[in-house]
């Protein structure tokens, strides 16, 4: 594996039973990219997300991370290892407040208190919460929500972030504050993989696209030159104007 290359998927294959949710999908991520993994309803997506992140196991195929192969590894072990992710539905203790949800990731990977405590608030900082952190999580707004679970995901201090689709109910106006918040993580050391069914956003903050559908990867590259390609536009954008993707 070259030194420019964080993750590499080769030939990886996921199937429940006798339904094949990816198939044979291979992509490379760089550091300090923000790549868009798009596409309609059921083509792979968050199953991808999940074999990534340890918590998939794969038919066939490899994942490596920063050169080491993983691809039998759990979720704690790659967590442990610099990988990270939010869910599709906000995962958080709603009767806790959104520094004490945030302090239960950080204290996973360091048990002092006062280490892990800092760590929280420089995650919640970084995530641009700006609400009173000492409020429990189930009173705050869906946008705050998201931004405490991204906040989780940093507390792990990863090099790989994994987003599931961030935007899904927020205003305009709450999206753009988001997607500024997330633009601003591979400067902090942070590369980011987000599912995202937003065309703006996709189009303003992703580096890179890859397209799947039907579980196989059908386009890889710049935003502009992918999102401009018919296949993709039968498979993903024609639906997304209807019916949104997942």
């Amino acid at each position: 594996m070259t030194e420019d290359v964080l993750l590499r998927v080769r030939g990886a294959t996921v199937a429940f039973g006798g339904v094949v949710a990816v198939n044979d999908v291979s992509l490379d991520v760089r550091p300090g990219e923000i790549v868009g993994l798009v596409g309609p309803n059921g083509a792979g997506k968050s199953t991808l997300f999940g074999a990534v992140a340890g918590a998939v196991p794969l038919k066939s195929g490899s994942i490596e991370f920063r050169g080491e192969d993983v691809t039998r590894r759990r979720a704690m072990q790659m967590s442990r290892r610099g990988v990270a992710r939010t869910f599709q539905k906000v995962r958080l203790f709603s009767s806790l407040s959104a520094e004490d949800n945030v302090l239960v990731a950080a204290r996973a990977h360091d048990r002092a208190t006062a280490r892990a405590r800092r760590t929280a608030h420089e995650a919640l900082d970084r995530a641009g919460f700006t609400a009173d952190r000492r409020i429990a999580v189930g009173s705050l707004p869906l946008a705050d929500r998201k931004r405490i679970e991204i906040a989780r995901g940093l507390a792990a201090q990863p090099a790989l972030l994994l987003l599931d689709e961030m935007m899904n109910g927020l205003t305009a106006e709450e999206t753009d504050a988001l997607t500024a918040a997330i633009r601003t993580l591979p400067d902090e050391g942070v590369t980011v993989v987000l599912v995202e069914h937003v065309l703006q956003v996709v189009r303003s903050l992703c580096d890179r696209l890859v397209v799947l559908h039907h579980g196989r990867l059908i386009a890889d590259g710049d935003p502009a030159e992918v999102l401009a390609r018919d296949d993709v536009a039968e498979a993903w954008l024609g639906r997304a104007e209807g019916s949104g993707t997942r």
